[in-house]
């Protein structure tokens, strides 16, 4: 992506399905300290001497001879918003670059259909409530 971003000079705006991910607060000016927030991605690979040299060479052949190295392209990214969930991951300081979206994809709780409604309502036993689920469930296709 920040080859493409270079080549047609566009603003880099990353997305983070994985959260925080160490390697992306540091790019953006928001290190993460190892102690209180340990990422284990982090000592898997050399991000900066084995990762960026083998995509640089790889995007120089595909995209532009003449590109500047991803290196440098990479701490020209924008904005980077990630998938936090504040349940699940601790709370941490970032700067206004990092925009937590976490849960945007839920949406308001919908009622259930009034039948299903006055069956669940009229199970009185824990086995009548359990058949009443199953039943409804064997409806579905």
């Amino acid at each position: 992506m920040y080859a493409l971003a270079d080549r047609f000079n566009a603003s880099i705006i990353g997305v983070s399905a994985l959260g925080f991910v160490a390697v992306s607060g540091t790019i953006l000016g928001n290190p993460a300290h190892p102690v209180l927030y340990p990422d284990l991605l982090w000592g898997v690979y050399n991000i900066d001497d084995v990762v960026i040299p083998r995509v640089h060479n790889i995007a120089k052949k595909y995209i532009r001879q003449n590109l500047r190295y991803l290196g440098d392209l990479e701490t020209g990214q924008n904005m980077l918003s990630l998938n936090v969930n504040p349940v699940l991951y601790p709370l941490r300081p970032t700067v206004p670059a990092m925009v937590e979206m976490g849960q945007m994809h839920i949406q308001p709780m919908k009622l259930l259909p009034q039948d299903l409604q006055e069956k669940l309502d009229g199970a009185t036993d824990d086995k009548k409530l359990r058949n009443t689920i199953r039943e409804a469930l064997s409806e579905l296709p």
